[in-house]
């Protein structure tokens, strides 16, 4: 997938555009101008969020889960963990069953480990300890702003 990316980021966006044009029905002609930016965060992400090595060339994911139209990153997590839950012979995750998994890929050749989950984890714990962190230094300064506008609005009259 990264070289798929750096390859597409290398061709000019002219010769892109009428290549890929119509192509892809889920891509209108306006978000064209985005496929770069779209495979090197999927590459990133896969890579460095999931733990796939970069010379992987497949990922299997679901679809939809419980009938429910979902987002790849979503089903690729869900199908991971529900390929972990089989391997371990516990029950199947809540939505697998009847689920429309991508046929075509397997986590097997995706190259996840069973480290995967616990970092992802624990990627999710740090970044929303950081947003909390940072939502609360920020409402402390918003806080001063006010009150130090207050006073000086109270010195002038």
């Amino acid at each position: 997938l990264g070289t798929a990316a750096h390859a597409l980021c290398a061709e000019p966006y002219s010769r892109l555009f009428v290549r890929l044009k119509g192509r892809d029905p889920l891509t209108p002609d306006g978000a064209m101008a985005w496929r770069c930016f779209d495979l090197l965060y999927a590459s990133r992400l896969l890579s460095d969020g999931y733990g796939l090595s970069r010379e992987d060339a497949v990922v299997e994911f679901y679809g939809e889960i419980d009938g429910m139209e979902v987002e790849w990153t979503l089903g690729a997590l869900h199908s991971y963990l529900a390929e972990m839950n089989s391997r371990r012979g516990d029950s199947p995750l809540p939505g697998a069953e009847g689920s429309n998994r991508a046929p075509s890929h397997s986590p097997a050749a995706a190259g996840f480990n069973g480290y995967t989950s616990s970092a992802i984890l624990v990627i999710f714990l740090a970044a929303g300890l950081l947003l909390a962190v940072f939502g609360y230094h920020l409402s402390r300064n918003s806080s001063r702003l006010s009150l130090s506008t207050y006073e000086e609005v109270n010195r002038r009259a």
